[in-house]
């Protein structure tokens, strides 16, 4: 198994402590092989909180084109094919990741992607208060949000901002650079708002 820690400075909120635990299995909520597995969780000696993660072999599709350089176009749509499926699964239950990006795609030894980390995923107000999670502004990674997730517009967060963090995730792969590039958090923002991709 794989062992996730919360920050221990943080494991003393309860409200974050909670939140932690309980999105730490909003993905097992999506059921499908391609998504990470937490097993149990719970608190050590010290207070601070853990989860308990299936574990992986591989490396995330970061790392791997960090190891590679590019990668040969068939191989990286073989990875695109089986996130949208898992991605279609999790949109059908109204499950929105909303951080995909290069790190949170893990390749495993047989050539299988993983998708990490739905911390951040947010279920459809729809769904049961007690399986909501309470977001903040622009949660995510700023270079692969699509505008109205960096912009904060709650209300416009769908399964959209995952399919332009894919997008973004492959033009960075297939390009060596971000869609858009800038000085500042400030100025990316203003430049995924009104500028159009580079092609």
């Amino acid at each position: 198994v794989a062992i996730k820690l919360l920050h221990p400075q943080m494991s003393v909120r309860r409200d974050v402590r909670e939140r932690f635990f309980r999105e730490g299995y909003v993905g097992n909520s999506v059921q499908h092989p391609g998504v990470v597995r937490a097993l149990e969780h719970g608190e050590g000696a010290d207070g601070s909180a853990f989860l308990v993660m299936e574990l992986l072999a591989g490396e995330t599709l970061g790392d791997r084109v960090k190891r590679h350089g590019a990668l040969p176009v068939p191989e990286l749509l073989r990875y695109a094919d089986q996130v949208l499926d898992v991605l279609a699964v999790a949109h059908h239950k109204r499950i929105v990741h909303r951080d995909l990006k290069p790190d949170n795609l893990f390749v495993t030894g047989d050539g299988q992607i993983k998708i990490l980390d739905f911390g951040l995923a947010r279920l459809a107000e729809s769904a049961p208060r007690e399986h909501r999670t309470r977001t903040g502004v622009a949660l995510g990674t700023l270079p692969y949000m699509a505008p109205e997730q960096a912009l904060g517009r709650r209300e416009e967060i769908d399964g959209r901002v995952d399919l332009f963090a894919l997008g973004a995730t492959l033009y960075r792969v297939l390009s060596g650079r971000r869609v858009h590039e800038a000085a500042s958090e400030a100025e990316l923002l203003i430049a995924m708002a009104s500028k159009p991709a580079l092609p």
